[in-house]
């Protein structure tokens, strides 16, 4: 299933099987998930501040957060949207006066 959480017992045994030096592809074998499912995870460890060593030594709560970093608030994009409706005002209050 696409973008579905895992469990940090299934993070950690990624974890455990990177720090035996399994292959990402025989990872994937082992537990039973799609290849880039393993990628995914490995490329999160790798690119975190953490070695592996204490990746795995973290506790749950810790390892969750440096797997599942929050996401960045996506703004919207109104400015164009806003000039746009403020260009058209004068138009859209005539219009209304009209209609009365």
């Amino acid at each position: 299933m696409a973008n579905r959480v895992k469990e940090m017992q299934t993070v950690r045994a990624i974890l455990q099987l990177m720090h035996r030096q399994v292959s990402l592809n025989n990872i994937s074998k082992q537990l039973h998930l799609a290849r880039r499912t393993v990628r995914k995870y490995a490329k999160i460890a790798r690119h975190s501040s953490y070695p592996l060593d204490e990746l795995l030594a973290l506790d749950d709560p810790s390892l969750c957060a440096v797997m599942y970093p929050p996401a960045a608030p996506v703004a919207p994009d109104i400015s164009s949207r806003c000039a746009y409706f403020l260009s058209r005002m004068q138009y859209y209050a005539e219009e209304l006066k009209r209609r009365e």
